[in-house]
C-alpha cells in the first residue's frame, strides 16, 4: 500500500514550474509521484461594467467596455505550456494532470481526440463546470479526459494556426491597395 509522503507546490524543473507535485511511496513501488497543472483562461476587453458592480469604479470614471475569453491566445499559451512539461514528464514515465474549465475544454479539444481510459493517454484532463447557485460558488466534475501527446500537438497547430493563411491574405491586400 502507497503511504503519501508529501506534496509541493510550484516545483520548479527544466520544463518549467509544475503547480502541484504529490509524491507516494512504497516498499514494492519506490518513490511514484504526479503532477498537477490548474490553468485560468486568458481574457481581452474591459470588466469595468462588472467592477462599478462590486462598487470598485465609479460612474464617472468607469467607461463601457465590453470583455471576454481570448480563446486563440488561451489555447496557444495554455497548450504549449503543456506540451512542454509532458514532453519532460513522459522521458520519466509520468502522466500530468490538467484541470480546466469546461467552457475551454469544449472549445478546443476535439471528442476524436479523446480517449475515456488512462492508458490511451499522457495527458489526465479534468474538466469543470463552474456556476454560482444561490449566491455560492459551485464547481463540479464533468468528466476525465485523455490524451497523447501527438493528438494535444496537432491541436495546438489546429487551434492557433487555423485561419492564419486568411489574415495573412487580408493584410497583404490592404497593403497592395494603399
Amino acid at each position: 500500500m502507497a503511504k503519501l509522503i508529501s506534496h509541493i507546490s510550484r516545483k520548479k524543473t527544466k520544463a518549467g514550474f509544475f503547480d502541484f507535485t504529490v509524491f507516494s511511496k512504497s516498499s514494492s513501488q519506490g518513490v511514484e509521484y504526479l503532477c498537477l497543472e490548474i490553468q485560468a483562461l486568458d481574457t481581452c476587453g474591459s470588466a469595468y461594467k462588472e467592477r462599478r458592480k462590486l462598487g470598485l469604479e465609479s460612474e464617472s470614471t468607469a467607461k463601457e467596455k465590453n470583455y471576454g475569453i481570448n480563446w486563440r491566445m488561451s489555447a496557444k499559451t495554455m497548450l504549449s505550456q503543456i506540451v512542454s512539461k509532458l514532453y519532460f514528464l513522459n522521458l520519466h514515465n509520468r502522466k500530468l494532470v490538467l484541470s480546466v474549465q469546461d467552457v475551454f475544454f469544449e472549445k478546443v479539444f476535439p471528442k476524436e481526440c479523446l480517449h475515456d481510459t488512462f492508458v490511451n493517454g499522457d495527458l489526465i484532463i479534468n474538466s469543470y463546470h463552474y456556476e454560482i447557485v444561490n449566491d455560492f460558488s459551485s464547481l463540479a466534475l464533468i468528466g476525465r479526459y485523455y490524451i497523447n501527446l501527438s493528438d494535444l500537438q496537432s491541436i495546438i497547430l489546429d487551434k492557433c494556426y487555423d485561419d492564419c493563411e486568411d489574415e495573412i491574405l487580408a493584410k497583404l491586400l490592404k497593403e497592395e491597395t494603399r
